[in-house]
């Protein structure tokens, strides 16, 4: 299962296979490799592998996305924010780094800076249709500043976004997690 509980681990784990059989000497599939090895426990190795890469200056900002994210599997959240923040400056249109950044903080109990990086990710210069990232700011929103407007705003993109896709255009589980969180929130406003 992905991180917003979709099942494409096993297409991941074939795609990455390919890339090996094809000898694709890239920083993403290498990223990829220590992806899957994090999603399966292997945090640990996965560090140890990326490290071993850029000791040979084999770098790039998805193997720091991937290093950090490694770290704060292991509780290095220090550790791990510095390397994500450098990897989101060398990337700046990562989302996915801003999802892990997202991630660190409301870990960390930084619900505040988690509520600013969910609001550059949904920006419509990065992705304003990311329902995970729209729904968790919607819940952090109401429960930090029991406003109902903004919150109730970004329910209602959700909703938008949905009935835009079509048919079978459901949201992923974790959105759907964060959404019945915010409504939760709302409803005890």
């Amino acid at each position: 299962e992905s991180r917003v509980g979709l099942p494409t681990t096993g297409d991941a784990e074939r795609l990455l296979a390919k890339a090996v059989e094809v000898r694709a000497e890239r920083p993403e599939r290498y990223a990829a490799s220590a992806y899957l090895k994090i999603a399966n426990g292997g945090a640990a190795e996965a560090e140890q592998e990326i490290r071993g890469l850029l000791e040979r200056n084999f770098g790039s900002p998805t193997l720091a996305h991937a290093l950090g994210w490694s770290m704060a599997e292991q509780g290095k959240y220090v550790e791990a924010s510095r390397v994500i923040k450098q990897a989101m400056e060398s990337d700046f249109s990562a989302v996915a780094f801003r999802m892990t950044m997202s991630e660190l903080a409301h870990r960390h109990g930084q619900e505040l800076s988690t509520i600013k990086t969910l609001r550059d990710v949904v920006k419509d210069s990065m992705n304003p249709n990311h329902d995970v990232a729209r729904a968790w700011l919607a819940a952090l929103l109401a429960k930090n500043y029991g406003s109902l407007t903004e919150p109730a705003k970004h329910l209602q993109e959700l909703e938008a976004i949905r009935k835009k896709g079509g048919e079978g255009s459901a949201q992923s589980p974790r959105a759907e997690a964060f959404t019945a969180w915010a409504e939760g929130e709302l409803a005890l406003s």
